[in-house]
């Protein structure tokens, strides 16, 4: 699958710097292809396994490189339920540094107040967030990849959202630091456990 030239959700490319924007293009792209095709899948794993075999299909990204097995059903699990505690051991286990944390919080915190402002605005915000990411000189060149990567998919997932009144228009903290954890490895696996935890969640929120 190849990127779309014509996406409604180019929307939020508008007046951003952020180069990771594509890769939040191609979140809204894979999500759409996903509930389009009216998969039955529920649980973490068979998801999974279904978007690694959506980007593995997208001649823009690499292969995947988290493997997909009960450890892995854990993990995002432990994420999802105790998402602050895995940010702080994500953080520690990849070498970022406490200012990486807390710019990473601070999208947290942005995306928390979502739900009470219009998008426009959230975006205007997280625009703003990330033209401050890149200005950062406390922040390495790898730390600010990572944050970008998060927060261009971020921002898209809230545009996808915001563009379907059917559905709850926030996403969770788990679902962020979930993506941390993927983006700390590579685009394509930051998309894996994105795309993986919001349809996941989707699901749980459908069957309740």
């Amino acid at each position: 699958m190849i990127i779309s030239n014509n996406l409604k959700t180019a929307s939020p490319l508008l007046n951003s710097d952020n180069p990771f924007d594509t890769i939040g293009v191609i979140h809204n792209e894979l999500f759409e292809v996903y509930v389009t095709s009216n998969n039955s899948n529920n649980t973490l794993q068979e998801i999974a396994i279904e978007i690694i075999e959506l980007i593995n299909d997208n001649s823009a990204l690499e292969k995947t490189s988290i493997l997909i097995n009960s450890a892995f059903t854990n993990q995002v699990q432990q994420i999802l339920n105790y998402p602050e505690n895995n940010l702080d051991t994500i953080i520690l286990e990849s070498g970022l540094s406490v200012a990486s944390e807390t710019r990473l919080n601070n999208l947290i915190a942005l995306v928390s107040e979502s739900t009470t402002i219009d998008y426009s605005e959230t975006c205007a915000d997280i625009i703003s967030y990330e033209k401050e990411i890149i200005a950062n000189v406390s922040l390495t060149p790898q730390e600010k990849e990572i944050i970008l990567l998060v927060s261009a998919i971020v921002k898209y997932s809230l545009y996808d959202n915001g563009d379907r009144p059917d559905k709850d228009w926030d996403i969770s903290v788990g679902n962020i630091v979930s993506i941390v954890y993927g983006a700390v490895l590579s685009p394509q696996d930051a998309l894996l456990m994105g795309l993986t935890t919001k349809i996941f969640q989707n699901h749980q929120q459908t069957n309740q």
